[in-house]
């Protein structure tokens, strides 16, 4: 939910900035433009769309709980899908 929210308060300020005010034909365009990195992101990843790529969030990093360290702890490397989401492969 809080990258959800950090996300609409970017694209809202973006689109404030770019057209002067906001409306819905801006808060669009800002939305398939954007270009961000939440503070809650894994460093590494960000939120990126543009005219040929409508999908956000395209990484990842598996995590497990551990009893040891009291938390989580990384499972895997960074798996970044930038380009690749909806992209149909042979």
């Amino acid at each position: 939910g809080w990258i959800a929210a950090e996300l609409t308060h970017h694209v809202v300020e973006k689109a404030a900035e770019n057209c002067g005010f906001v409306s819905q034909e801006c808060i669009i365009n800002a939305v398939r433009n954007i270009d961000y990195v939440p503070s809650l992101y894994r460093e590494g990843l960000r939120a990126l769309m543009g005219p040929d790529d409508g999908y956000v969030a395209e990484g990842l990093q598996i995590q497990q709980w551990s009893v040891d360290a009291g938390g989580f702890v990384d499972a895997s490397e960074i798996l970044d899908f930038d380009g690749l989401t909806g992209v149909y492969r042979r």
